[in-house]
């Protein structure tokens, strides 16, 4: 079972009706509707005891079968219903503070201030960049290519080749800075942290690392 893809425990054991990985995607899916509740406490989430079984209660009754589960992982039933609960509570207990509007509003900030230094860095490089290629092609320093009396390159041509290495620097620069932001971005949100990861992968497998 998991939340938010952060996982919980593992339900190994099929019941009449259901398969383990079936039983543990709707128990998930309770848990993700608990969580998401503002008003629900982690508190609410109970074990009760029987002669039968020992079940996990919260809004609604989980049909975990851990009876069976205990046996399986040599457990008294109400223990691993106590270890399974607790887990959960904890579970819950992070992902309100995750998602409260406090810490919404404070990565809502830093996205905000991120695109700030976008732009900024941005402007910086362009005029930095534009700075360079005037520097370039005022410049004495470059001179043509001669072999005797052949010239094989011009000054002129040296410089339209250097500037145009200049702007596939700033090119590949602004583009690493975007990169940077969006990478940014979605990590700063629990919604979109895998997005995040997966754009890291992505960079460097393209890159080959």
């Amino acid at each position: 079972m998991e939340l938010e893809g952060k996982v919980l425990f593992y339900l190994r054991v099929n019941s009449k009706v259901d398969t383990a990985q079936k039983r543990a995607q709707t128990v998930s899916e309770s848990i993700l509707k608990l969580a998401e509740d503002p008003l629900f406490s982690p508190k609410g989430i109970t074990v009760r005891d029987s002669e039968l079984s020992s079940d996990i209660m919260a809004a609604t009754r989980y049909s975990t079968a851990l009876e069976f589960e205990a046996r399986v992982m040599g457990k008294p039933a109400n223990e691993l219903a106590r270890d399974y609960a607790d887990k959960i509570r904890q579970a819950i207990a992070a992902y309100q503070k995750e998602h409260s509007l406090r810490n919404l509003i404070i990565r809502i900030v830093k996205t905000v201030l991120a695109l700030f230094a976008l732009i900024i860095l941005v402007i910086l490089v362009n005029r930095g960049m534009r700075h360079l290629n005037r520097t370039i092609l005022a410049s004495d320093r470059i001179r043509s290519v001669k072999l005797g009396e052949f010239e094989f390159f011009t000054a002129d041509r040296i410089k339209a080749v250097i500037t145009s290495a200049v702007k596939m620097v700033r090119f590949l620069v602004i583009l690493i800075l975007l990169y940077t932001y969006f990478h940014l971005g979605l990590s700063f949100f629990p919604a979109t942290q895998r997005y995040a990861l997966k754009l890291y992968e992505s960079l460097f497998g393209a890159i080959g690392l």
